[in-house]
């Protein structure tokens, strides 16, 4: 592994690199590695650790804290430039980049401990450190924020003061007080406000507030939706998170039953700062009349949900979010725009019109002239931890102003790399656990007893400290219905039992869709399922359709998550709802992104050490 000492060439030398004289170096080591122990446990666990043993495996060596310490000194200063740090740790860009934020943190406990330590040695040294202009910007931003509780706000970045505007990273207004790109640091992580639309059930939001990240936590202001149900469901699941796992969900966001074309006036009825601090604007907007198994009027399904997919980006132009989400299924890709899906633009002070032959390419366009930088791609669950297979179009754009000037391209694509899970999660892996059931049966037994050695059981079960499981009903079928499940073999489907389909007519069975009636593969991830009642879904091993708890297990819904609403209803947000592992990932990405993206930025704006 190629070492930070590797950057000395020719004349090069430690002072050089850091401002300090070796001697320096040798007495600061001690202290440093004190303050990186203590922080070691985080930056293990945090995602860099399987990119580190895989490296630590090949070449048989360790980063050591002389290193380190060079390195992230010489980092300040701008040697090396920022895009060759990765290859100095030999794990790739946005692993380093999180190694490097973590390195910061410590370099600053590092110098709190000496200045603040009772040993007169030490407070000499810290002295001798501050004569270097580094340093001297730390201990200034250290008594502009003497009175901040730091275990509060933490020590994630090296600060920045208008005494120093040169010091990198975060900045300090005349007023004293913290100014971050971001809205506040909470528990040694930053937090984004987030707003969603069209919010339904909540497995969207869900998967931002279990994202993990070990940097940022997302935050849920608000969420709207015009199905009481889906609301009702909705509210029910952030009270219980925010009571049993205040960690992930600091408190509840408000809610609005009302149309999304409506909900600025009601927002702003509630308080506008809600708007004014939102970070991140979410939603997945009504997809029906993009999917391939909606089999209603074309013309009627795109005039409704290509509103609603215009109705959001409208809704990011209102209220200007620092970032955007929308979630839909992949038909945008090729389904025709409505006529009002359109994008003016001027040139050379004429008005021009631009029109678009899919909905996608409208979507591009449209957060583009709203100030966006944007990344689209369609995404399957299962390489995220999904059980299941289940295609969707992700749409994401960060405001240009965030960025630096030079960057005119983003791309989740290699944070997503980081996130994706192989091998697959498989049927059994999800639900074999569960108890067996009749046809017709709900579980009402004692305490479950879940296995303790499965990690996907692990996660669903997070959070539950007893053996409650809900909602384990099967649905009771007719006895010939029974019959033909039993016919058909595992991954097969109604194709199987032709002959059998005798309710239905020809027409009708020739335009049943491949997933009626199929049975799942205990050995692989389910099929995409839009509705496991309405598409009688079958168990691997029991002739029986699913129930509604594996059909939650095979969309990732946690095991304390509850559905409202009558039974038909509770079915119906499900099979709506978005993964809320797939969305997990994404928004374990998108925070990789923004923090490398908005580093970088600053950076470039702020170093001490600029190079020609």
């Amino acid at each position: 592994m190629p070492k930070c000492t590797d950057l000395k060439t020719n004349s090069q030398t430690v002072r050089d690199l850091t401002g300090l004289s070796e001697k320096d170096i040798e007495q600061l080591i001690p202290y440093f590695n004190s303050e990186l122990t203590t922080w070691k446990q985080d930056w293990t666990d945090n995602g860099i650790r399987r990119h580190a043993s895989r490296r630590q495996s090949e070449t048989n060596s360790t980063i050591e804290p002389k290193d380190m310490l060079l390195f992230i000194l010489s980092y300040l200063r701008g040697i090396p430039k920022q895009d060759e740090h990765g290859r100095l740790f030999g794990i790739p860009q946005p692993a380093a980049s999180l190694w490097i934020r973590t390195l910061l943190a410590v370099l600053r406990n590092t110098l709190l401990h000496l200045r603040n330590s009772k040993i007169k040695e030490q407070v000499d040294f810290y002295n001798n450190l501050t004569i270097n202009p580094i340093f001297s910007a730390l201990a200034e931003t250290e008594k502009i924020i003497d009175g901040v509780d730091t275990d509060k706000y933490g020590s994630l970045f090296i600060i920045n003061t208008d005494a120093n505007p040169q010091a990198p990273f975060i900045s300090i207004n005349k007023k004293q007080k913290l100014v971050l790109s971001v809205s506040k640091i909470h528990n040694k992580k930053l937090i984004f406000n987030v707003g969603e639309l069209f919010c339904g059930a909540g497995g969207f939001g869900l998967g931002f507030i279990l994202a993990n990240h070990p940097l940022i936590r997302y935050q849920p202001v608000f969420a709207i939706d015009n199905d009481p149900d889906s609301l009702t469901t909705y509210e029910g699941n952030t009270t219980w998170l925010a009571e049993h796992a205040p960690e992930v969900l600091e408190h509840q966001p408000s809610t609005f039953l009302c149309d999304v074309q409506e909900f600025i006036p009601a927002l702003l009825g509630k308080g506008k700062s809600k708007v004014d601090e939102l970070d991140l604007l979410i939603g997945g907007p009504p997809c029906q009349g993009f999917s391939t198994s909606n089999k209603t009027s074309k013309i009627d399904r795109k005039i409704a949900n290509n509103i609603l997919v215009k109705v959001f980006l409208d809704k990011v132009g209102e209220i200007h979010p620092k970032l955007f989400l929308m979630e839909n299924v992949q038909g945008v890709k090729w389904t025709k725009p409505s006529d009002d899906m359109i994008v003016q633009s001027s040139r050379n002070g004429v008005q021009e019109i631009q029109k678009f032959k899919t909905v996608q390419e409208f979507l591009r366009a449209k957060a583009r002239s709203l100030g966006y930088l944007v990344w689209d791609d369609i995404l399957d669950a299962a390489d995220f931890g999904v059980p299941q297979h289940r295609l969707r179009f992700f749409l994401f754009g960060i405001r240009q102003d965030l960025l630096h000037s030079d960057v005119k391209h983003i791309s989740l694509d290699p944070y997503l790399q980081r996130c994706r899970v192989a091998p697959q999660v498989a049927v059994e892996q999800a639900i074999a656990d569960l108890p067996q059931l009749e046809n017709g049966q709900a579980w009402e037994g004692g305490s479950y007893h879940p296995p303790t050695d499965n990690m996907y059981i692990n996660t669903i079960r997070r959070f539950l400290v007893n053996g409650d499981l809900f909602d384990h009903y099967a649905t009771l079928h007719e006895p010939y219905v029974i019959e033909r499940f039993h016919a058909i073999p595992e991954g097969s489907n109604w194709e199987a039992i032709r002959e059998q389909m005798t309710t239905y007519n020809q027409k009708t069975l020739d335009n049943t869709h491949r997933n009626i009636y199929r049975r799942l593969r205990h050995d692989l991830p389910a099929n995409t399922i839009s509705h496991y009642r309405k598409s009688m879904v079958i168990h691997p091993q029991q002739d029986r359709g699913l129930s509604f708890r594996e059909a939650c297990r095979l969309q990732s819904f946690p095991d304390w998550f509850r559905f409202k609403g009558i039974r038909g209803s509770q079915q119906q947000q499900l099979a709506n709802a978005v993964p809320p592992l797939m969305a997990a990932s994404v928004a374990y990405a998108i925070a990789e992104l923004f923090l490398d993206e908005t580093n970088r930025k600053h950076l470039a704006e702020h170093s001490l050490y600029r190079q020609g």
